[in-house]
């Protein structure tokens, strides 16, 4: 009975760690609200998660404990809004430290497959993208997009 009333005593001494509710804001959120602030629709953010889950576990395993989705969740939230790590992580619930270390890993996942998903044109395809982008900008917006007799400086506005 000592035994166990000092078993109890030490357990209430122990300081127990607060755990936070991370809810996946996927489920939460409704489609728009996910776009608004995170640029991308919930199938691309799983998409991207996919690409990288593997990865990232191996690479923030001991540095960053969160789950890949909210690394990923964590650092579409900074190139969407440029904003502070505490307030990033304010809105899913992690350290702003967390937030920085998923900002980094995310960040050099996604760059290491940019082979893969980036194609710059060559030599020979630029004059054709050109003429295609000056006609579908000309035809959507109307706009002239300045010429030589018109002289591009920062204190003058291209005319409309």
């Amino acid at each position: 009975m000592a035994a166990r009333r000092m078993y109890l005593m030490n357990l209430m001494r122990i300081p127990r760690r607060m755990i936070k509710d991370r809810t996946n804001p996927l489920e939460v959120l409704s489609s728009d609200e996910i776009f608004q602030r995170y640029r991308f629709r919930s199938a691309t953010i799983l998409f991207i998660c996919g690409l990288i889950s593997e990865d990232l576990r191996h690479q923030t395993q001991i540095s960053c404990p969160l789950l890949p989705l909210l690394q990923v969740l964590a650092a579409l939230r900074f190139y969407a809004t440029g904003s502070f790590y505490e307030l990033i992580g304010d809105s899913l619930s992690i350290s702003k430290s967390a937030v920085g270390r998923a900002v980094r890993a995310v960040t050099s996942l996604i760059c290491s497959l940019s082979a893969r998903y980036i194609k710059f044109p060559s030599q020979d395809e630029i004059p054709s993208i050109r003429t295609q982008f000056y006609e579908l900008a000309g035809a959507r917006t109307g706009l002239v997009l300045g010429d030589s007799g018109y002289g591009l400086k920062k204190y003058l506005m291209v005319p409309y």
